[in-house]
């Protein structure tokens, strides 16, 4: 059988490298193409293709065995990569299943879903992607048609740009945050600095903002089409078919470039400090940004260029009048492939997706997704009803601007946001449970976007102004809603300070438990529902008027109880234990010692354990069949845990009082991860599609991925 020798292929690659002027970060032969190539150490990567983070991975295969630390290390030690057009990239073979599974791991620990090996210019390396469905999300409406659209990974934030000389910013899910007026007429293009400053291009003029809105600088009344921030930190902006490059704050220009013999269409900073411009001329040119020299011409469309991005191996992507989509080389100019697509109209905007492939927006209404590789169409995504202006990727979402006056975007997800916000005297104690029960009743063809507006309703209140629903609003007159929970047929059970009780999903009240307070309530695998009472647990069938059971089961207050996939019932307690009980006759089956505070939280785990969070602010992971505590998991938490979620890495989030979402390892207990943004107590996490849902007094719902 044939066997690719290893050092070989390191040998071919920096040949390679050498040719055509690459350059590797160590000229050491010695990388993880060896260190790694010990039997021990490919089986330890192989069991780590689903970890997360740098430390998270390194731990995974050190762990398996430790004398892979030195394999562990190389594989994220950059002195071992190639450089090109300003990126490193980790060398791996496409055909050696070895070095992909070391490309996933790559891949997963710098925050990716998977990994491929696969061509970057003259080379093989690692290319990271995530997920990309396409797949309606939501619709946002402005007062003017949209000719622009930008976005900022520092601030979390799009910016769109209007006709009548105004932008606005949204956050990553679309939720409003600020208008300013750019007096520029129409807003051609806009570029976002790492600071938050936005550069803004128009019908009258070029001028600089802070993100707040408030003008800068002032740096030409002359109408322009492009502008892009430079890797340097500089601005490059076009009028006519000159290119301008300045320092931001700066009241001269630096370059003034006679680039083109017709009007620039588009500006690209790329990775290694050059500028790409395309014209009007059919041409895209590549600049040298430190005199400003020619470097390139790449001849090939047949009509204006209005769209440049760079893809995740460094290659250079065109979209232009003609209709066409062109992958080119930039270092030695050649154009590598040519998309005929189906679009009926001018390509005004191109956007490289999370999954590696393109999008393309056209005067034809649609956006299209195409197999870069192969040149095939993918998905069509229709809605706009004028031409689509402008795309732009805001974390996994794609946003595409319109001349219908509308920002679309689209996602994996679909209507799980419609849900709505609580007010924040609402604790979110039965989130977790009962998203995932939303969003599938959401998704049953009922989910649906209208005027941006949803109600929901606590203590009689109107709460909510995010998203609009065809779901029914109604009034659990409990005051507080503490906990909600699900039945198959869509009956809403509640529990509050007032009480719990029963209503059918379109609101009508069924009947009435208790008047008595209570913390918990959940559904029982037999159908039954279970709900708390300060001590007591309360089992009944939904529509009796009277209980099964009523177990006096702890010494203090009940705060949560979760149904264990054998039927059983679990509960936590502010007595510090938690308890697992028998649903057949109410008899105690086992008692789980070993937190020091109340039990707020518990959650199944993959292989059947139990999981639970405290105002200790430790994780247990328990054997439910034993009662053993297998593990102790001492947060960074700075106060209560609220909340866990079991997320699809098997990692475990933790939510608490500190503001702060904590995601662990739970295998070894290392912090991976800390999610920060709410600025209160964040009450409940839950799993819905692939996001993680955080919910918080501060009045917000937010969506990780």
């Amino acid at each position: 059988m044939f066997k690719i020798d290893l050092k070989l292929v390191l040998a071919l690659v920096l040949c390679f490298v050498s040719i055509y002027g690459l350059e590797t970060n160590s000229s050491q032969v010695k990388n993880w193409l060896n260190t790694c190539n010990l039997a021990k150490c490919q089986v330890a990567i192989s069991q780590c293709k689903t970890c997360s983070g740098v430390s998270g991975c390194k731990a995974c295969i050190i762990n398996y065995d430790p004398i892979c630390q030195t394999c562990a290390n190389d594989i994220f030690d950059t002195r071992y990569m190639i450089s090109a057009n300003g990126q490193n990239y980790l060398p791996c073979d496409q055909f050696d299943s070895f070095q992909i599974n070391t490309c996933q791991v790559y891949c997963r620990a710098n925050g990716k879903s998977y990994g491929e090996c696969k061509t970057v210019q003259t080379f093989t390396g690692c290319l990271c992607y995530n997920q990309f469905n396409g797949n309606f999300y939501k619709t946002l409406t402005g007062f003017s048609p949209i000719y622009s659209v930008a976005s900022s990974s520092n601030y979390n934030e799009f910016a769109v740009g209007f006709q009548n000389g105004s932008i606005s910013v949204f956050d990553y899910y679309g939720n409003y945050r600020r208008t300013f007026n750019t007096f520029l007429s129409q807003v051609n293009s806009i570029a976002y600095f790492s600071n938050g400053d936005i550069a803004v291009t128009g019908n009258s003029g070029s001028r600089l903002f802070s993100n707040g809105g408030a003008e800068k600088m002032f740096y030409t009344s002359n109408w322009g089409y492009a502008v892009t921030v430079l890797k340097n930190g500089e601005v490059a902006y076009s009028h006519s078919n000159y290119i301008y490059v300045r320092s931001p704050t700066s009241s001269s220009n630096r370059l003034a470039i006679n680039a083109h013999v017709n009007t620039i269409c588009s500006l690209l900073g790329l990775p290694n400090g050059d500028l790409v411009s395309g014209s009007a001329d059919n041409t895209i040119k590549i600049w040298n940004m430190v005199d400003g020299s020619l470097k390139r011409t790449l001849l090939g469309h047949t009509s204006s260029v209005l769209s440049l991005i760079i893809l995740e191996n460094g290659d250079l992507a065109s979209g232009s009048v003609d209709r066409t989509i062109r992958i080119w080389n930039t270092n030695i100019g050649l154009s590598l492939k040519t998309i005929s697509t189906d679009h009926r109209d001018y390509i005004r905007s191109l956007a490289l997706l999370p999954n590696g492939h393109i999008a393309s927006a056209s005067d034809d209404k649609t956006i299209k997704i195409y197999d870069r590789q192969y040149g095939n169409l993918i998905k069509t995504l229709e809605g706009h009803s004028n031409y689509v202006m402008g795309l732009a990727l805001t974390n996994g979402y794609l946003a595409s601007v319109s001349l219908d006056y509308s920002s679309l975007a689209s996602y994996i997800l679909e209507c799980i946001k419609n849900l709505p916000e609580r007010s924040a005297n609402t604790r979110f104690r039965s989130f977790a449970d009962d998203l995932n029960k939303l969003k599938n009743y959401f998704e049953k063809d009922r989910c649906v976007t209208k005027n941006n507006k949803v109600t929901g309703k606590t203590q009689g209140k109107t709460i909510g102004e995010e998203y609009e629903s065809e779901s029914v609003s109604f009034n659990a007159y409990v005051s507080y809603v503490f906990s909600i929970a699900y039945f198959s047929n869509g009956d809403i059970a509640v529990t509050g300070n007032s009480g719990s009780r029963l209503f059918s999903n379109s609101g009508a009240e069924k009947i009435s438990y208790t008047l008595n307070w209570g913390y918990a309530v959940t559904v029982l695998k037999n159908g039954e529902v279970a709900y708390a009472h300060s001590n007591y647990i309360n089992v009944r069938s939904p529509t009796s008027s009277s209980n099964r059971l009523a177990i006096n089961a702890h010494v203090d207050t009940i705060f949560i109880l979760l149904v264990h996939p054998n039927g059983d019932l679990v509960s936590g307690s502010q007595d510090n234990t938690i308890e697992i009980w028998n649903m057949v006759d109410g008899s105690l089956k086992r008692t789980l010692l070993g937190h020091t505070s109340s039990v707020l939280s518990l959650i199944i785990l993959e292989n059947g354990d139990l999981a639970s969070g405290s105002v200790d602010r430790t994780i247990r992971i328990w054997n439910t069949n034993i009662g053993l505590s297998l593990k102790t998991i001492s947060t960074d938490h700075r106060d209560y845990i609220r909340s866990l979620a079991l997320l699809p890495n098997g990692h475990i989030a933790s939510a608490s009082d500190d503001k702060t979402i904590k995601i662990y390892d739970r295998q070894y207990g290392n912090l991976i991860k800390t999610l920060e943004g709410h600025s209160n107590y964040v009450m409940g996490l839950a799993l819905t599609n692939g996001y993680l849902a955080s919910v918080s007094l501060d009045v917000t719902v937010r969506l990780w991925t």
